[in-house]
């Protein structure tokens, strides 16, 4: 019943000018039943009236119903079965259908301030929802239905709204009055709407625990029957206040309460992804860095990149919490994020993060990281190639071969310094190498390389330079910022000095710097002055 629209007559509707003339002249000037609360326009808004000295004579089952109703003190049972029984008697002496027609007034009229009990130990509730719930307590004989009218104050009515507010409870129509039955649904589906691990205090500051510990002893409490004008006046007020308030709340005690609650549903609501922000930095430290979920997923991707196919394999690795691991990483259809704190923890026994009803932050990332050390180890050998690393002098007739290792299908290498296992550049070789024949006629090669086995495996890096015995003190062209530029080997004594002087001058002819006579004139001159 309560549920129900306001009644609204259009009053520039010629075809209700007829209940127009009734509400006007009979209810709300004869009977007083009705009461005018406002206008908008050609349409008025109307309440049932509670004040028995509004209500006419001619009602006297409703006057009497609404005077033992307001005459009653705080706290106190009406008792709706010796009423009915009253009013069945002299003087009154009326039937069902006035009595149900009073009743129904007095439900609408008092809305959710009338509180109807089974009986007077006021334990359970008794809904009167409909027409069919009135009857029911009017046809029984016996009835030990009780009504207890709760009054609200100005102040409780801002900080019921302000609770409402706060958990994003449905905007009002216009003119609409929060209720405070809409107000506790409201704060109910929220509290309840809320992911376990949300409700993890130890997961905040230490001084926002206390107060939020007792939000959440107050809030886990709606699973039972609870008194809601009690629970939303009394207990809830008293956890911001540290006691009781009742009457006694003003507007700014309303507004202090109301900014608090506020506050710790937004940092409630943020629950969820403070939880998650614990579990990327602790699977990040495991990774030997620092960070949030975006950092957690880089170095998580980088390393799982890393790996060679035979380790990315989850079918070839025997420890469970490993291979899981490496199942998770292998999904494309579903986001990191997903995996790490949904998936992978549920797999590992602990639940999704958001259903953890106690931290398992450690313990998941120990999980992780034994995991990680699992896949790790199980990295196949492949030795690198048997070579002397470092510079190596040469003649270009010499020959220097690099076998293939064994266990290895072949050796890749690159001629510039660079990694062949990411380098486009990179050679093969399914045979042994010569690394002199790889001069060609260069005064120096920068030659890396590594062994591979049938699996894609791949050895450690080898770094070689070749430098020709012969040509090691010819000048080089070699890119630049500023476009191309020169190098040569700095020479250790004065023939050396002689080789790179005649490399000089050879490079001139070589770019129409100089001409053949004159580079002829300056190797002549030289020899005369250096003497070789």
């Amino acid at each position: 019943m309560l549920e129900a629209e306001k009644v609204l007559i259009d009053n520039g509707n010629p075809d209700n000018h007829g209940e127009k003339r009734y509400l006007e002249k009979v209810l709300l000037k004869g009977a007083g039943a009705l009461r005018k609360t406002g206008s908008e326009g050609v349409v008025s808004y109307f309440t049932c009236e509670t004040d028995p000295d509004k209500i006419h004579d001619d009602f006297p089952v409703l006057k009497e119903l609404c005077e033992r109703l307001a005459s009653l003190n705080p706290g106190e049972t009406f008792p709706v079965g010796a009423f009915l029984e009253d009013a069945r008697d002299t003087p009154f002496g009326v039937g069902g259908t006035p009595l149900m027609l009073s009743l129904a007034h007095i439900v609408r009229a008092y809305g959710e301030r009338l509180i109807v009990y089974k009986d007077s130990t006021r334990m359970v509730e008794q809904p009167v929802r409909s027409y069919d719930d009135l009857a029911k307590i009017v046809s029984d004989p016996a009835a030990k239905t009780v009504f207890v009218v709760r009054d609200i104050s100005q102040a409780q009515i801002s900080l019921i709204d302000r609770v409402a507010k706060a958990v994003d409870a449905p905007p009002l129509k216009h003119g609409e009055t929060r209720s405070l039955n809409s107000a506790f649904e409201a704060l109910k589906q929220w509290w309840n709407g809320l992911p376990a691990v949300a409700k993890i205090i130890s997961l905040y500051e230490k001084d926002r625990q206390a107060r939020l510990n007792g939000l959440k002893n107050l809030m886990d409490g709606l699973a039972g029957s609870v008194d809601r004008f009690d629970f939303m006046l009394e207990q809830l007020p008293a956890v911001y206040t540290g006691g009781p308030v009742g009457d006694t709340l003003t507007q700014k005690d309303t507004e202090t309460i109301g900014d608090a609650f506020a506050a710790d549903v937004e940092l409630l609501n943020s629950g969820e992804q403070a939880a998650q922000g614990r579990v990327a930095q602790a699977i990040c430290e495991v990774y030997g860095v620092k960070g949030d979920m975006i950092e957690c997923e880089n170095v998580v991707t980088k390393w799982y990149a890393s790996l060679n196919p035979s380790q990315r394999d989850p079918y070839k690795c025997d420890y469970e919490d490993a291979k899981q691991f490496l199942v998770r990483l292998a999904e494309q259809n579903v986001s990191f994020s997903s995996k790490i704190v949904t998936l992978l923890p549920k797999d590992y026994g602990f639940g999704a993060v958001a259903e953890w009803t106690s931290l398992h932050v450690k313990d998941y990332a120990a999980k992780l990281k034994q995991a990680k050390a699992e896949i790790d180890k199980a990295k196949p050998v492949v030795y690198k190639p048997a070579v002397d690393e470092g510079v190596h002098e040469v003649r270009e007739s010499q020959e220097m071969y690099v076998e293939i290792p064994k266990g290895a299908a072949r050796v890749i290498y690159t001629l510039d310094g660079t990694d062949p296992r990411h380098s486009e550049s990179a050679q093969k070789a399914d045979k042994k190498l010569d690394l002199v024949s790889l001069l060609k006629g260069r005064p120096n090669v920068k030659i890396k390389m590594r062994a591979v086995d049938q699996d894609g495996n791949v050895s450690d890096p080898v770094s070689i330079e070749l430098v020709s015995e012969k040509r090691k003190y010819e000048v080089r062209e070699t890119p630049s910022l500023f476009g191309k530029e020169l190098t040569v080997k700095y020479p250790d004594d004065t023939e050396g000095l002689v080789a790179v002087l005649k490399s000089v001058i050879s490079y001139g002819v070589k770019r129409n710097l100089l001409s053949t006579d004159m580079a002829k004139k300056l190797n002549d001159a030289m020899r005369k002055i250096i003497g070789v």
